[in-house]
């Protein structure tokens, strides 16, 4: 078993061979999971509220991933929002790396076009939006831009979506304590999402929760409470499997550059009077 210590000392050798792109005082000092969990949950910043659907019984809603926006702001939501027509959404959720350094500009022009795409949407944040030059800048940003990255809002009486902040590639003690509570109370269907996947379907990977032991927890409380799906980004392509009962999905990337793998897409996922179903929307190279 690998370290947290172990850990940091391999991404430094890592990023003296290769090259991070970034100051290592960006990954080594940022706020702490917990720190920034304990503020999306205290009352004390803006937490997103639940939709009034037009037809609580009936509603289609995109999930994706990455559209890491850097200064040119090049992105794929002029293509989404023609989906967003095409296909009758009604709301959107994005599962961080919203940008590529957390910038305040960057943050200011990746809200202006999420709101241009003219549905709601819920958001929560990335190791792209966190990591930037003044280690604890990408989360003082993200506050004052989209509010709460960790919260939990149920649409329709029928779908929960319980967001969680993974964007240092780890969970912390409160936001599984949190996380517990909120799985406790039950709902016709519940989808867990957060910006690294737990299981992305390829075997041992490094784009996924660092900890073993947060895996497997999470994996746990996921079958315990018979959560519908858990859903991940992080990674610039698309897989699906199951873990046990649980369907897990990397939802696929908006990246306007080049993936790790596939295509372009996002899922969509229908609530028909009861029912869930999802389907994989590709769009392309």
């Amino acid at each position: 078993m690998i370290s947290r210590r172990s850990s940091a000392a391999l991404l430094l050798v890592f990023c003296l061979f290769f090259g991070c792109g970034k100051n290592l005082a960006q990954v080594f000092f940022h706020v702490s999971v917990d720190q920034r969990a304990k503020e999306s949950l205290s009352g004390t910043i803006r937490v997103p509220t639940p939709l009034s659907l037009s037809d609580p019984s009936s509603f289609r809603f995109a999930v994706f991933g990455d559209v890491q926006i850097r200064a040119e702001n090049k992105n794929m939501l002029t293509t989404f929002k023609n989906e967003v027509t095409d296909r009758n959404i009604d709301f959107f959720v994005v599962l961080g790396d919203l940008t590529e350094d957390g910038n305040n500009q960057e943050l200011a022009d990746i809200k202006s076009d999420l709101d241009q795409v003219g549905v709601p949407y819920y958001a929560t944040i990335g190791n792209h939006d966190l990591f930037q030059a003044n280690p604890s800048g990408g989360w003082e940003s993200w506050k004052s831009t989209f509010g709460a990255a960790t919260y939990s809002v149920t649409l329709g009486n029928a779908v929960r979506l319980i967001l969680l902040d993974t964007s240092s590639g780890n969970i912390g003690a409160t936001q599984f304590k949190w996380l517990e509570n909120q799985l406790k109370t039950q709902a016709p269907f519940t989808l867990v999402g957060s910006h690294y996947p737990v299981n992305d379907g390829s075997g041992p990977s490094i784009w996924r929760l660092e900890s073993v032991e947060e895996r497997y927890k999470l994996t746990s409380l996921l079958d315990r409470y018979g959560v519908y799906a858990y859903l991940g980004g992080h990674v610039h392509g698309y897989r699906e499997g199951r873990v046990g009962n649980i369907l897990h999905l990397t939802i696929g990337s908006m990246y306007p550059y080049a993936l790790d793998f596939g295509t372009r897409g996002y899922v969509l996922f229908q609530y028909e009077r009861g029912n869930l179903t999802w389907e994989r929307i590709d769009l392309g190279a």
